[in-house]
């Protein structure tokens, strides 16, 4: 999954992105095709290397699923859903995101610390960039063609120019980072700490850190609104009486007040509710989250229940679920510019 999508029509691409959202199934080792106007799955890809990540090309419809054991990356012709091409990147590929506004495909390189850049209309790498160390996750700025690349053993992010192909520099963080979402409107990237629950947010303008802090239980997933500023991360918390949530923050007007009040008062938590075993723990727990900006709907994978629980953006409550997947862990999708 991209960890965060840009709407479309924003980069000035238009309405050309396909209604399908593409979940990774774990428990099968193969892609969901899910028709996001029927809500249903509507096709299963096989897969022979375990996939590990997942994003979609809006400008040539195609889905690139990074192949963790076969140090590969799956092309996925979006107009057919089927595997046309596998490209051979670095060693224990983790990560993959596209950046629309230069159609390059980016795979972060686990085992190898650097990152593989691919030339999207002919699928063949051009480059290959070093970043921190052990690499495992990436998210785009197609506003200010900027590549950010988080590390699983260090509290830094790589600061990549993606015009340039080059790195700009690197950002030192208060712990290690889990997660990150861009705001491509407002330029901002919002960073989850692995170990506190931590959520910074970074100018990416000047890759400095804003006097904004946000904490919770246990987040896994975070994605941005990019038509609403709304900012969802999925939290799983450890009150036995509390239900597992998705956390909302207004992101709009951030820039002008970096109150804690001010954020806390203007949060919400949308409850998943669900089953408890008999000594109260979650039968299960949100884990990855996409949204499609075209209709304001969230959608947050449930791997241990194998389905996807669905938000309405407007009204902020769960109004159904999709079924029919196998320990759904991540998700990526382009939905027409709105």
């Amino acid at each position: 999954m991209v960890e965060n999508e840009c709407n479309c029509k924003k980069l000035g691409l238009g309405d050309i992105c396909s209604k399908y959202i593409y979940v990774i199934n774990r428990g099968s080792n193969s892609i969901a095709v899910v028709d996001s106007d029927a809500q249903q799955v509507v096709k299963d890809i096989p897969l022979g290397y375990r996939p590990e990540e997942i994003a979609v090309n809006p400008i040539a419809n195609v889905v690139y699923v990074v192949n963790q054991l076969g140090n590969s990356l799956d092309v996925i012709d979006g107009s057919i859903n089927e595997v046309i091409r596998t490209i051979n990147v670095g060693k224990t590929p983790i990560a993959v995101a596209v950046d629309p506004s230069t159609n390059i495909v980016y795979v972060v390189n686990y085992a190898s610390s650097n990152v593989s850049l691919i030339n999207g209309y002919t699928n063949k790498v051009i480059a290959v960039l070093g970043t921190v160390a052990n690499p495992n996750g990436i998210v785009i700025n197609p506003t200010l063609n900027r590549v950010y690349i988080r590390s699983q053993v260090v509290p830094d992010i790589t600061v990549i120019d993606g015009r340039k192909k080059s790195v700009v520099t690197r950002m030192e963080l208060p712990e290690i980072p889990r997660a990150m979402a861009v705001d491509c409107v407002n330029n901002l990237l919002y960073v989850i700490g692995r170990d506190s629950g931590l959520t910074v947010l970074v100018d990416c303008n000047t890759n400095s850190i804003l006097p904004f802090i946000w904490r919770l239980d246990s987040p896994k997933g975070i994605a941005v609104n990019q038509n609403t500023g709304r900012v969802y991360i999925s939290d799983l918390t450890y009150w036995v009486k509390k239900p597992e949530s998705v956390e909302v923050i207004d992101g709009d007007g951030l820039r002008e007040s970096f109150n804690p009040w001010h954020w806390w008062h203007n949060s919400r938590s949308i409850y998943l509710e669900h089953g408890r075993d008999a000594g109260g723990d979650s039968l299960f727990e949100p884990y990855k989250l996409s949204i499609d900006s075209r209709k304001n709907l969230i959608y947050v994978t449930i791997p241990a229940d194998d389905k996807i629980f669905v938000i309405d953006g407007e009204t902020e409550q769960v109004i159904g679920s999709i079924g029919g997947l196998n320990v759904p862990v991540e998700i990526a999708q382009c939905i027409l510019g709105s």
